[in-house]
């Protein structure tokens, strides 16, 4: 951060310095009295009226690359060994000009577990986004792109690794035709404990299956207790349309078979954007599949 440097100070200036002080502190002190004075009338504190301009505050502009990043998502928490979620398009994911990105994704995640609380969280991630121009991660460096990703956050020294998976086409293109079922799960077993995670994922155009890439995060070693869906953004020039994430199953941990889930989960959005909700909430009743979460940024 730079500072001001101060400005000299001559002995011959000192007392008129001293005596400006003095009235900088009783012009202070008055303003501090009026606005107490104020505060009451009003039958309002000062800290208050500070949080009802805050939340009043456009957010155009806030979430930006690097920090922070803004989210509409929902979490189911439990030990599981995999998730399911089928990303459904309704229009594009776009950032023109964007250093940053906007999502859509599942993660499967280890939030608690002492090697993996040094490094912030332990995760696998999988899901639809937008790449600027040369980033290094994209499916298509030459372009501004919308690709397929997967990543990890792994504990020690692993650190976050980001790999691309599937070419939709340049930034801003259309994906409704297309429909991506992800599911990410323990490589060798049903526990939720493992260091050796899959990702197997099949996307189908116009309902036809033409695509079915995979990928392995090893040396991640989680004890899984958290699902999350929804979209992710990073920078201010973030739009996308609806984009819903349906379907959505956790694995169970001693038969291996996959079982809708059954409550809205917990709400850990920021203020938006991006916006989610629930299009068809998942419930405890008879003809229940998982629910559909809904996520937009415009």
């Amino acid at each position: 951060m730079l500072t001001k440097q101060p400005t000299d100070l001559h002995a011959t200036g000192i007392p008129t310095i001293l005596e400006d002080k003095y009235f900088c502190r009783l012009l202070v002190l008055g303003m501090i009295l009026a606005v107490v004075v104020l505060g009451f009338s009003l039958d309002t504190s000062p800290i208050a009226s500070a949080s009802a301009r805050i939340a009043q505050m456009p957010l155009t502009g806030y979430c930006n690359n690097p920090n922070p990043h803004c989210y509409a998502t929902r979490d189911w928490y439990g030990h599981t060994g995999g998730s399911f979620t089928r990303i459904q398009p309704f229009g594009k994911l776009d950032c023109q000009g964007c250093v940053g990105f906007v999502d859509d994704e599942m993660w499967f995640a280890d939030p608690y577990s002492s090697q993996c609380t040094s490094v912030g969280a332990c995760w696998v991630e999988a899901g639809i986004s937008t790449y600027a121009l040369n980033n290094p991660n994209s499916c298509n460096h030459a372009l501004a792109s919308t690709c397929l990703f997967w990543a990890d956050n792994r504990p020690g020294t692993g650190g976050y690794h980001e790999h691309p998976m599937f070419y939709f086409g340049s930034i801003g293109v259309n994906l409704s035709a297309y429909l991506v079922d992800e599911t990410l799960y323990n490589s060798s077993s049903y526990s939720s404990s493992g260091s050796s995670w899959s990702i197997s994922v099949a996307i189908y155009q116009n309902g036809n299956l033409i695509a079915t890439p995979s990928g392995q995060s090893t040396s991640n070693s989680m004890n899984v207790d958290d699902i999350r869906i929804g979209s992710e953004l990073s920078d201010s020039k973030g739009y996308a349309d609806i984009f819903e994430l349906e379907h959505n199953q956790f694995r169970d941990t001693g038969t291996g078979i996959y079982k809708y889930q059954t409550t809205t989960g917990t709400n850990t959005s920021t203020n938006p954007p991006p916006t989610g909700y629930w299009a068809t909430s998942p419930c405890n009743c008879q003809g229940n599949t998982g629910g559909a979460y809904a996520t937009y940024d415009h």
